[in-house]
């Protein structure tokens, strides 16, 4: 049966404290295993001040090969369906087969759909585009 690894960037391992990676193990352990998928777990959400809003994510690669995300388009819904948020990001990440990695996901206020919505159960949509 295959699990994920979890897998940080260099500049999140080298900033984060050690209880913040072994909340993120103990979160991808508990995750089931999708074969040949890219699947998605929302583990911190906060609107911002600014009108913007912030989700930590994990990037869970089920297929055998890296998975390369140069450019993708987010789409945040809460368990309602609303859409709290969308955007065209540019996070230039490999994620190693089996790992799952933690990425923020910034969004501005122009971003925004919906503010001040619940933010529970939230459906995190990941759509990789083609490099332009």
């Amino acid at each position: 049966m295959n699990t994920y690894r979890i897998q940080f960037q260099s500049v999140w391992e080298k900033t984060m404290a050690d209880d913040q990676k072994e909340k993120f193990t103990r979160i991808v352990s508990a995750l089931p295993f999708t074969e040949n998928q890219l699947t998605t777990k929302a583990v911190i959400s906060n609107y911002k001040d600014n009108g913007g809003f912030v989700v930590t994510v994990l990037l869970n690669n089920g297929y055998p090969d890296s998975l390369h995300i140069n450019q993708a388009y987010i789409k945040v819904t809460n368990s309602d369906d609303t859409l709290i948020a969308e955007g065209r990001f540019k996070p230039n990440l490999i994620i190693n087969p089996h790992c799952s990695q933690p990425w923020s996901f910034v969004f501005s206020k122009e971003m925004v759909i919906h503010w001040n919505e619940a933010l529970h159960q939230l459906n995190i949509n990941v759509e990789v585009l083609n490099d332009d």
